[in-house]
């Protein structure tokens, strides 16, 4: 008898349907799930699982994929080198190498010289 594997066993919702309901807070099949990994886990997967794109990898996985929508940017310039990126909430991320790869670990948060809102409101 052959084992249903898990992503095939959610087949109540799509996950549009599944991420959609879930922000209406309506009653979803199964807790919706996404996906985030540094490139050398997914260049892993992708050649394990035998696809060639993430859109392909993401079903084989069993997770939903909530892919970011927002309107575009249209504050001050953002840093993004290769060594140091800063997102528009301020959070500066630095690069860091390890055997596997590269990743950016969080190095400033915006708001860590701030012990209370009345500093925040009085800078």
């Amino acid at each position: 008898m052959p084992v249903a594997r898990h992503w095939e066993s959610h087949v109540d919702m799509t996950p549009r349907e599944r991420v959609l309901a879930a922000f209406d807070r309506r009653p979803v099949d199964c807790i919706p799930t996404d996906y985030w990994a540094v490139p050398e886990v997914t260049d892993r997967l992708l050649a394990h699982f035998g696809v060639e794109n993430t859109i392909d990898l993401w079903p084989r996985l069993g997770v939903d994929k909530i892919i970011n929508i927002k309107p575009k940017y249209v504050g001050p310039p953002l840093v993004d080198t290769d060594e140091v990126r800063v997102d528009y909430w301020g959070v500066e991320r630095r690069r860091h190498e390890h055997p596997g790869g590269v990743y950016y670990e969080i190095s400033r948060w915006p708001l860590a010289e701030y012990a209370s809102i009345d500093e925040i409101e009085a800078s």
